[in-house]
């Protein structure tokens, strides 16, 4: 089994310097195909179980004619592309807020708000819905 997972180029540069080998540049060249490789076979099995809505959108556009359903799947993946764009893009800017004691506080009150709000009867909630 371990032997059908790459070794993170990374890692294996630590244990090389650690050891006090060095690898050559053909080994560093093999190790980053098959991580590369690895990564392309994984993302590919992942296609195949997508999400409630990306199976929402396949039943509408198998349903639909031959070119509207292309029409219905491009319209889907042009929706999607800000949100998943958003959230790559976030990504390396969260990892840096959340080092932030302010907004680990801020977090933690939006939780401790929530659980309060859940926790009351539906009739307050819905009151609240009312007032807006």
């Amino acid at each position: 089994m371990l032997a059908a997972l790459p070794i993170p180029t990374s890692l294996y540069r630590l244990s090389a310097t650690v050891s006090g080998e060095q690898p050559s540049c053909r080994e560093i060249w093999i190790l980053s195909f098959a991580i590369l490789r690895w990564t392309i076979l994984r993302q590919l099995c992942l296609g195949f179980f997508p999400c409630a809505m990306v199976y929402a959108a396949r039943f509408y556009a198998m349903l639909s004619a031959w070119l509207n359903g292309a029409a219905v799947m491009f319209g889907f993946g042009l929706g999607t592309l800000p949100s998943v764009m958003g959230v790559g893009l976030g990504v390396p800017w969260l990892r840096m807020a959340a080092k932030s004691t302010l907004l680990q506080k801020l977090v933690g009150l939006a939780i401790v708000a929530i659980g309060i709000v859940s926790a009351l009867p539906a009739a307050t909630i819905s009151i609240w819905c009312k007032l807006g």
